[in-house]
Protein backbone atom coordinates (compact mmCIF):
# COMPACT_ATOMS: atom_id res chain seq x y z
CA UNK A 1 0.00 0.00 0.00
CA UNK A 2 2.96 2.10 0.94
CA UNK A 3 4.64 1.54 -2.08
CA UNK A 4 1.26 2.15 -4.18
CA UNK A 5 0.99 6.12 -2.33
CA UNK A 6 4.62 6.71 -3.37
CA UNK A 7 4.32 5.69 -7.13
CA UNK A 8 1.42 7.67 -6.74
CA UNK A 9 2.99 11.21 -5.84
CA UNK A 10 6.04 10.42 -7.45
CA UNK A 11 3.84 10.14 -11.07
CA UNK A 12 1.74 13.36 -9.94
CA UNK A 13 5.10 15.55 -8.83
CA UNK A 14 6.80 14.61 -12.03
CA UNK A 15 3.32 15.54 -14.36
CA UNK A 16 3.46 18.42 -12.43
CA UNK A 17 7.09 19.71 -13.05
CA UNK A 18 6.29 18.15 -17.23
CA UNK A 19 3.19 20.92 -16.67
CA UNK A 20 5.71 23.75 -15.59
CA UNK A 21 8.66 23.15 -18.18
CA UNK A 22 9.54 24.32 -21.15
CA UNK A 23 7.26 22.65 -23.70
CA UNK A 24 4.43 24.97 -24.04
CA UNK A 25 4.38 28.13 -25.76
CA UNK A 26 5.80 30.58 -23.53
CA UNK A 27 8.55 28.00 -22.25
CA UNK A 28 10.10 27.31 -25.82
CA UNK A 29 10.00 31.12 -26.51
CA UNK A 30 11.50 31.58 -23.45
CA UNK A 31 14.25 29.15 -24.41
CA UNK A 32 14.44 30.14 -27.64
CA UNK A 33 15.45 34.05 -26.53
CA UNK A 34 17.86 33.03 -24.10
CA UNK A 35 19.52 30.54 -26.13
CA UNK A 36 20.31 33.65 -28.43
CA UNK A 37 21.50 35.72 -25.36
CA UNK A 38 23.25 33.02 -24.77
CA UNK A 39 24.48 31.91 -27.88
CA UNK A 40 23.56 28.45 -26.77
CA UNK A 41 23.72 26.68 -30.34
CA UNK A 42 21.70 23.23 -29.14
CA UNK A 43 18.79 25.14 -27.98
CA UNK A 44 18.46 27.44 -30.17
CA UNK A 45 18.04 24.31 -32.62
CA UNK A 46 15.81 22.73 -30.04
CA UNK A 47 13.47 25.66 -29.71
CA UNK A 48 13.39 26.72 -33.44
CA UNK A 49 11.99 25.67 -36.56
CA UNK A 50 14.39 24.76 -39.40
CA UNK A 51 13.86 28.03 -41.34
CA UNK A 52 14.35 30.23 -38.21
CA UNK A 53 17.66 28.56 -38.03
CA UNK A 54 18.27 28.79 -41.68
CA UNK A 55 17.55 32.82 -41.40
CA UNK A 56 19.13 33.26 -38.67
CA UNK A 57 21.89 31.90 -40.41
CA UNK A 58 22.01 34.01 -43.37
CA UNK A 59 22.09 37.28 -40.90
CA UNK A 60 25.23 35.52 -39.53
CA UNK A 61 26.41 34.17 -42.80
CA UNK A 62 29.58 36.47 -43.30
CA UNK A 63 31.48 35.15 -40.10
CA UNK A 64 29.60 31.45 -39.55
CA UNK A 65 32.05 28.76 -40.50
CA UNK A 66 31.03 26.32 -37.39
CA UNK A 67 28.99 26.00 -34.52
CA UNK A 68 31.37 28.21 -32.49
CA UNK A 69 31.11 30.98 -35.18
CA UNK A 70 27.36 30.76 -35.07
CA UNK A 71 27.01 30.89 -31.68
CA UNK A 72 29.42 34.04 -30.80
CA UNK A 73 27.17 35.41 -33.63
CA UNK A 74 24.28 34.89 -32.11
CA UNK A 75 25.39 36.29 -28.58
CA UNK A 76 27.24 39.40 -29.91
CA UNK A 77 25.69 40.34 -33.43
CA UNK A 78 22.30 39.17 -32.64
CA UNK A 79 21.51 39.77 -29.32
CA UNK A 80 23.96 42.41 -28.86
CA UNK A 81 22.58 44.37 -31.55
CA UNK A 82 19.10 43.65 -31.43
CA UNK A 83 18.11 43.11 -27.50
CA UNK A 84 19.60 42.30 -24.17
CA UNK A 85 17.13 41.11 -22.46
CA UNK A 86 13.35 39.92 -22.98
CA UNK A 87 9.92 39.56 -21.38
CA UNK A 88 7.19 37.24 -22.28
CA UNK A 89 3.71 39.77 -22.11
CA UNK A 90 1.22 37.30 -23.91
CA UNK A 91 0.04 33.80 -24.87
CA UNK A 92 -2.64 33.20 -27.39
CA UNK A 93 -2.90 29.54 -28.12
CA UNK A 94 -4.37 29.20 -31.45
CA UNK A 95 -5.68 25.47 -30.85
CA UNK A 96 -3.34 22.41 -29.65
CA UNK A 97 -0.65 23.11 -31.98
CA UNK A 98 0.24 26.40 -33.00
CA UNK A 99 0.32 29.73 -30.90
CA UNK A 100 1.05 33.39 -30.85
CA UNK A 101 3.70 34.67 -28.00
CA UNK A 102 4.02 38.50 -27.48
CA UNK A 103 7.59 39.13 -26.43
CA UNK A 104 9.13 42.66 -25.50
CA UNK A 105 12.58 43.18 -26.37
CA UNK A 106 14.86 45.10 -24.28
CA UNK A 107 17.67 47.12 -26.40
CA UNK A 108 20.84 48.47 -25.05
CA UNK A 109 19.60 52.09 -25.57
CA UNK A 110 16.52 51.20 -23.07
CA UNK A 111 13.86 51.24 -25.80
CA UNK A 112 11.38 48.34 -25.55
CA UNK A 113 9.98 46.34 -29.10
CA UNK A 114 6.77 44.51 -29.01
CA UNK A 115 7.54 41.85 -30.90
CA UNK A 116 4.76 38.70 -31.80
CA UNK A 117 6.38 35.54 -32.36
CA UNK A 118 4.76 32.35 -34.11
CA UNK A 119 5.02 29.06 -31.84
CA UNK A 120 4.10 25.86 -33.33
CA UNK A 121 4.45 22.31 -32.15
CA UNK A 122 5.93 19.44 -34.10
CA UNK A 123 6.47 15.90 -33.11
CA UNK A 124 5.40 17.07 -29.50
CA UNK A 125 7.97 19.49 -29.10
CA UNK A 126 6.67 23.69 -29.72
CA UNK A 127 9.79 25.84 -31.50
CA UNK A 128 9.65 29.40 -32.47
CA UNK A 129 8.35 29.61 -36.30
CA UNK A 130 8.10 31.96 -39.17
CA UNK A 131 4.81 33.81 -39.17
Amino acid sequence: MIKLIKFTLIGAIGLFFAACGDNNPKGATEKFYSSVLSGNVDDFKQYSTKEVQDGYRYLCSYVVQNDKDFSKCLKDDIAGNFFTKFKIVDVKEDGSTSASVVVELYTKDNDIKKEEVRVEKFAEQWKVAIK
